[in-house]
């Protein structure tokens, strides 16, 4: 997962919905290469663009999903009014910042270590009795285990 944002102050129109889905494309080539530099193939990334909406003057924003119509402002309006239960036809809605998500999947084929493999090498040590400083009760589904420590 890799994800990119910049900020911006934009009223939301056409022409500035444009110029930020255009930037919004140089965040996904710049997620993609970050994605390559950890070894996940180019074929299996996916990105999600959204641009984080509100109206002029409120400090609540919406993050909202491209969606395949490119008219954000419809499903600003609608998550709106689901999530407030009012719509402002009159304030312009302001876009601050362009965001984009990128996942991808390199198909098992890291170099990361396996933690159980980790802990099958690790040479099992006895705990030598009468070393422990007191004891302390430690919870379970069955219920309590008094445990020296």
């Amino acid at each position: 997962v890799n994800e990119q944002q910049i900020p911006c102050a934009k009223v939301y129109s056409e022409t500035a919905r444009d110029e930020l889905i255009k930037q919004a494309e140089k965040l996904k080539e710049k997620a993609l290469m970050e994605l390559k530099a950890q070894g996940v193939n180019s074929e299996t990334v996916f990105s999600t663009v959204y641009l984080n909406m509100g109206y002029k003057g409120s400090d609540t924003r919406i993050m909202v999903a491209r969606p395949e119509d490119d008219d954000f402002l419809s499903v600003f309006y609608e998550t709106h009014q689901r999530e407030f239960a009012f719509n402002d036809y009159d304030k312009p809605v302001l876009i601050t910042d362009v965001r984009v998500r990128s996942t991808g999947n390199t198909f098992g084929e890291t170099n990361e270590r396996s933690p159980y493999k980790d802990y099958a090498s690790v040479a099992k040590v006895p705990v030598e009795s009468g070393v422990e400083e007191k004891t302390t009760p430690v919870i379970f589904d069955e219920g309590a285990l008094d445990s020296k420590v």
